[in-house]
């Protein structure tokens, strides 16, 4: 292979591995469940984000968002608080479209003989979920524990003592798609380019066996 074809197959791979991860565009929405009726810790949430909208380039990026606050307006946490609660966030997301869900627990803690109250959220599974999409696409989710209303001798009850809960998300793996017509065109290009080479270097080739 002569040099200047060395160096237009140089090129073309280079190009190849030099262009961009197509970026994924994340649209949708989020709900929560929470305990906010009979026994147990009484809890209320307040929205922070009106809707989910957000651009992962390459697989490892996060983002993040504080999706609401948590609180209580109880003024302290009784016998029946100390029993855990049911809380849920569910994901929708239209484009692309999935979704899921994380499931935690909340309740209330007291220590030093009630002296110390708060009241808490954990998260299942370290607050980690892991979503499909696509086509082996892979959004991975975390929500962080809080805490919230501490106070002394009861509760600091209200919006104002309240927690944030906040989601991370990380692009796991990249969904697989047909090529856009603009990588199409690369490599067709590129295809040419190699076949007008083995081409030229055949034409020499019998050029110089009939010399």
């Amino acid at each position: 292979m002569k040099t200047s074809s060395k160096f237009a197959c140089a090129a073309i791979l280079t190009l190849a591995w030099s262009m961009p991860a197509y970026a994924t565009d994340f649209t949708g929405n989020y709900s929560t469940t929470v305990n906010s009726s009979g026994s147990g810790l009484l809890i209320n949430t307040q929205r922070l984000a009106p809707d989910l909208q957000f651009t992962l380039n390459n697989v490892g990026q996060t983002v993040s968002s504080d999706l609401f606050k948590i609180y209580t307006n109880e003024t302290d946490v009784g016998a029946d608080d100390l029993v855990g609660q049911a809380i849920q966030v569910g994901f929708t997301f239209t484009s692309p479209a999935f979704g899921g869900v994380l499931d935690g627990t909340t309740v209330g803690e007291r220590s030093f003989f009630g002296l110390f109250q708060n009241g808490v959220v954990h998260w299942n599974n370290g607050g980690n979920a892991v979503f499909d999409f696509g086509n082996g696409g892979q959004l991975q989710v975390h929500l962080n524990d809080t805490s919230f209303n501490f106070g002394l001798g009861g509760l600091g009850e209200g919006i104002g003592g309240s927690g944030t809960v906040k989601a991370n998300f990380t692009l796991n793996a990249i969904s697989s798609a047909a090529p856009e017509p603009a990588t199409w065109a690369f490599m067709i290009f590129g295809f040419g380019a190699a076949g007008y080479s083995l081409r030229r270097r055949r034409v020499s080739y019998g050029q110089a066996q009939a010399a």
